[in-house]
C-alpha cells in the first residue's frame, strides 16, 4: 500500500514522542552489566501497530544513522492481534536485518504497547512485555519473501554463554548489547569479531609425501582434486597417519628402537608405508589463517559439491 504525502503527514502527526536510550561503544565486558543481547547488522526501525482508515496495520519507520529523523514510512504484512492497535497502538523498535532473501526485525526495546506508554520500565519489564507480546499477539509467519518476521535477540544473563550461541549466526552481528536490568542507564554496544566456522565434507586420498593429503570435491558425478589438505598439528598429523600410513612411531614410541624386518628392508618403494590406492571421507573445518582445511573425523555424509567450493572462496576473498 503506498502512503501519500497527506498520509505521512497525518502519520508524523499521530506518531507519540519516543526518545532512544543512549548507546556507547565500549571495548571489553562491562561487570555491573546483568543482561547481554545480540543486534544484527541493519537500518534501524520503529515498527507501529495502530488503526489507520478502519483498518489495523503494521506501520515500518525507518531511521536515519543518527537516529534522530525517520526517513521513510512503509506497511507490510504482518500477523498480529488486533489487539496491538488499541489507543495509540504498540510501538517498538529494532534492527531489520535479511537472512537469504527473508526479512526480519530483531525487537530490541518497546515503547508503547496497547496503547499505554511504558517507556518510563525498566529493562525487565520490558522484556517480559515483549515475551508476552510474541507469545499471545504476534506470530512470526511470512506468507511471501516480501513480508517481515518479528524475534526477539538472543539473550542471555551469562556473557560467556552468549559468545558461545553467537559462533554461527546465518546472519552479520553489529554488537553484543550490555543492559542493566533494573536501572535505567546507557546501553554499552561490545563489538565480538566473529570469524564463522565452516565445516565441510571432502573426500581425501594420501601422498608419497608426508603429511600431505589430497582434498576432492563433487563436481557431478567426479571427484575434482581441490588443494591439499592442512595438518597444523602433530595430533592431527598422528591421527591421519593412523589411518593411511603404516609408521611404528605413531602407534608406540616404545618402537622406534625396532629394527625392520626382512622385507621392510628389501622393499625400497617411496609408498611403503603409505596406501595411495586408499580414499576416505572426512568431515574437515576450513582455517583461514592456512586458507586450507583441516580433517576432523571421518564420515559417511555426502561430500561437498562445486558450489560449497564458491561460497567458501567468496568468504576468503573478503
Amino acid at each position: 500500500m503506498k502512503l501519500s504525502r497527506q498520509d505521512l503527514s497525518s502519520l508524523m502527526k499521530d506518531f507519540p514522542n519516543v526518545e532512544l536510550s543512549y548507546e556507547k561503544n565500549i571495548h571489553k565486558t562491562v561487570p555491573s552489566s546483568n543482561i547481554y543481547l545480540t543486534i544484527p547488522k541493519g537500518k534501524k526501525y520503529f515498527a507501529w501497530f495502530r488503526n489507520w482508515k478502519k483498518y489495523n496495520v503494521c506501520f515500518f519507520m525507518e531511521l536515519d544513522k543518527r537516529r534522530k529523523n525517520i526517513q521513510t514510512v512503509f506497511i507490510k504484512n504482518v500477523c498480529f492481534d488486533p489487539l496491538l492497535c488499541s489507543g495509540v497502538g504498540t510501538i517498538v523498535y529494532g534492527t531489520l536485518f535479511h537472512i537469504d532473501t527473508y526479512a526480519f526485525l530483531n525487537v530490541e526495546d518497546i515503547f508503547h504497547f496497547k496503547g499505554a506508554n511504558i517507556s518510563a520500565n525498566t529493562q525487565y519489564e520490558k522484556i517480559n512485555t515483549l515475551q508476552t507480546i510474541f507469545s499471545n499477539y504476534l506470530k512470526p509467519l511470512m506468507l511471501s519473501s516480501s513480508d517481515i518476521a518479528f524475534g526477539l535477540p538472543i539473550i542471555d544473563t551469562n556473557h560467556g554463554n552468549l559468545i558461545k550461541k553467537i559462533q554461527n549466526l546465518p546472519y552479520s552481528l553489529y554488537c553484543v548489547q550490555h543492559r542493566l536490568l533494573h536501572q535505567r542507564r546507557t546501553f554499552l554496544n561490545e563489538r565480538v569479531n566473529i570469524i564463522k566456522k565452516y565445516e565441510f565434507n571432502f573426500t581425501i586420498k594420501a601422498t608419497i609425501h608426508p603429511d600431505i593429503y589430497e582434498l576432492y570435491y563433487k563436481k557431478g558425478d567426479e571427484l575434482v582434486c581441490y588443494k591439499f589438505a592442512c595438518i597444523p598439528d602433530y595430533k592431527t598429523s598422528v591421527y591421519m597417519n593412523s589411518i593411511f600410513r603404516d609408521i611404528k612411531e605413531n602407534n608406540n614410541l616404545d618402537r622406534l628402537e625396532e629394527s625392520d624386518d626382512e622385507e621392510e628392508f628389501e622393499n625400497i618403494s617411496d609408498d611403503k608405508f603409505v596406501d595411495l590406492e586408499k580414499s576416505l571421507k572426512f568431515k574437515c573445518v576450513y582455517l583461514k589463517y592456512y586458507d586450507s582445511w583441516k580433517p576432523l573425523i571421518q564420515t559417511e555424509e555426502l561430500v561437498c559439491t562445486e558450489n560449497d567450493m564458491q561460497k567458501i572462496e567468496k568468504y576468503n576473498a573478503r
